[in-house]
């Protein structure tokens, strides 16, 4: 949990979402708080503990495009929202809904 802003919301280590071993916590932690959808018409404020941030960007939905299927390749787009031609290089935009659910921020919370 942090406070932030006087609010307190929960914060999830994204790395075990993934499968991957626990993130280290020191003053280097990097923590995205997002907005997520609960599914039901609420929406909850939480913390996900990431590797790094590179940069923050608001992109226009009117340059995200479909996140193109991988046939026969075994990648999966499940996670992807699209992609977006940002300058002279191209992002792939995660689908925070998709990847971390209520279910999920509490399963990672206890870790």
């Amino acid at each position: 949990m942090i406070n932030l802003r006087g609010k307190v919301i929960p914060v999830a280590d994204l790395r075990i979402r993934f499968g991957f071993e626990k993130a280290s916590v020191d003053e280097r932690t990097c923590i995205v708080v997002v907005l997520l959808n609960l599914g039901d018409g609420r929406e909850a404020l939480t913390g996900l503990i990431v590797d790094a941030v590179e940069e923050v960007r608001q992109i226009n939905n009117d340059v995200i495009e479909e996140a193109p299927t991988f046939a026969d390749t075994g990648v999966s787009v499940e996670y992807l929202y699209g992609m977006a031609k940002v300058d002279d290089s191209v992002k792939m935009l995660l689908d925070i809904d998709r990847v971390v659910n209520a279910d999920h921020v509490k399963e990672l919370a206890k870790e």
